[in-house]
């Protein structure tokens, strides 16, 4: 993207590039899981078996039947945006949480961290793929609703919490 005013590669390349983008986030929240379950043997090998959809917010969107007839790329990204903003502060406040903990692995932090820089990275992207379809005055969105103002109980509590946020992500990732 140059200086705001035009963009030199083509939407079908930015496209193809976001979704390679994702494809690798899922891949290392898939990672960071793995390792994640790592830091539960340290506190005594919590069991913490997600059945499904019991820990997971649903994020839902709206599939009325004219929903439906209008799925386009702006609806396709306007749903993309949607998701990645609602994920941006569950992964900044568990990158936090797990700075916390003692027996956090270094490659566990830093993949929480590189999760971070690339879903802000994919939501960049996605907001100039929006901008080159709808034209510079774009799609104005509200700010998402801050969704993890919590108290940190106990260190369990705060694994269970982490767990959480990872493991949904990882299920929304894909």
């Amino acid at each position: 993207y140059t200086g705001g005013t035009s963009c030199t590669i083509s939407l079908e390349k930015l496209l193809d590039r976001a979704v390679q983008h994702a494809e690798l986030i899922y891949r290392v929240s898939e990672e960071s899981k793995l390792l994640f379950e790592e830091v539960l043997n340290s506190f005594g090998g919590v069991n913490l078996h997600v059945p499904s959809g019991t820990m997971c917010a649903p994020k839902t969107v709206s599939m009325s039947k004219s929903d439906i007839q209008q799925i386009s790329d702006k609806w396709i990204l306007h749903s993309v945006l949607i998701l990645i903003q609602f994920w941006t502060d569950p992964l900044a406040d568990l990158q936090a949480s797990l700075e916390n903990f003692e027996n956090t692995s270094s490659a566990l932090l830093n993949r929480s961290k590189w999760m971070s820089t690339k879903l802000t990275s994919l939501e960049q992207g996605v907001l100039v793929l929006v901008r080159q379809i709808l034209g510079e005055g774009g799609l104005l969105l509200e700010a998402p609703e801050k969704t993890s103002d919590y108290i940190v109980s106990s260190d369990i509590e705060s694994v269970r919490r982490g767990y959480s946020v990872i493991y949904c992500f990882r299920r929304d990732a894909h």
